[in-house]
């Protein structure tokens, strides 16, 4: 950490939780998403001698010899420092948070967008809203290919979402219900799974296509049942999606495993959030069932569960 005096820039980025639309959105296809705001990651950026160094969970030390998990945090400081006229010599940069890697919840995007405040700051720059996701899209584009954007969004905003073509308006939601993320403990790949998908257009473009389509269909009707609060419409619309997903191949045994437990729980509906190929589920669930459908999830292997109102703050 820095020395007591040093200037020192700070930022920082909550995760995210997709509640419909991942995977479509990549295709132009609606996506609802909702801030997961105690879950954050966390960037410190101060100068220190000559070497750029890197400090996190995963690695510490020179930034030149950093491994491939390190790529995205890297490219986050590098454009950020060719965006404001800055240099590398004696920058360090230190990330630590609470969101885990490869589950979905946009700790990537997150970590991005930390740094990007960070380095910034660190130079008494002000980026406007535009840059500063330009600057993450940058960095996610190293952590996924051909990122759609709801990430770099959806780790800043306040409120839940409607995303649709790197544009996002505001979701009124008036759930009176809750929703119980569980990690199936299997690290997941975005960028494999979004692979994945795009193989499976070419290969059967019509019927692969037909499965996206309804999964758009799926995000603009479960923004009605978030407004007027009809939470056993949603679940099955949930469960719906989970379904279209794994028919697009991106589900997993231990995702296709929490979903059957949650919904023997109680809960309304659920199914796999994020990238998939692992990370984790969501169920909606009455909020007086919550801690119940979590001890079910757990004890079918889940490795964490957190359960959120339905704008994602924390019960």
């Amino acid at each position: 950490m820095p020395r007591i005096g040093r200037a020192v820039g700070r930022g920082s980025a909550h995760a995210k939780l997709i509640l419909f639309g991942e995977h479509v959105v990549v295709y132009g296809k609606p996506a609802v998403a909702l801030p997961l705001r105690a879950m954050r990651m966390r960037a410190t950026a101060w100068r220190e001698g000559t070497e750029p160094r890197f400090e996190s969970d995963h690695y510490t030390g020179p930034l030149a010899a950093a491994p491939e998990i390190v790529e995205a945090p890297r490219k986050a400081i590098e454009e950020t420092l060719r965006a404001i006229g800055g240099d590398l010599e004696g920058l360090t940069v230190a990330v630590r948070g609470n969101i885990p890697l490869g589950r979905g919840l946009g700790s990537s995007a997150a970590a991005a967008g930390a740094i990007v405040d960070a380095v910034s700051r660190l130079h008494n720059v002000t980026l406007s809203g535009g840059e500063h996701f330009a600057l993450v899209q940058l960095a996610e584009q190293v952590a996924h290919g051909k990122p759609s954007g709801l990430d770099a969004l959806a780790t800043t905003i306040p409120s839940p979402i409607r995303f649709q073509n790197a544009s996002a308006v505001p979701v009124p939601v008036a759930l009176d219900a809750c929703f119980v993320i569980a990690d199936t403990g299997v690290h997941g790949s975005t960028r494999q799974a979004v692979d994945d998908v795009r193989t499976s257009l070419e290969r059967d473009n019509d019927s692969t296509m037909a499965t996206i389509d309804a999964l758009g269909e799926l995000s603009d009707s479960a923004i009605a049942d978030l407004e007027t609060n009809e939470p056993r419409s949603l679940g099955a619309r949930m469960s719906q999606a989970h379904e279209l997903l794994s028919k697009l191949g991106v589900s997993h045994p231990a995702l296709d495993g929490l979903v059957a437990a949650a919904t023997g729980a109680g809960a309304f509906g659920a199914k796999l959030t994020g990238g998939g190929l692992g990370g984790c589920i969501v169920a909606v669930v009455e909020r007086g069932n919550a801690s119940a459908v979590a001890s079910a999830l757990q004890s079918a292997g889940a490795i964490q569960t957190w359960s959120v109102t339905s704008t994602g703050t924390p019960l």
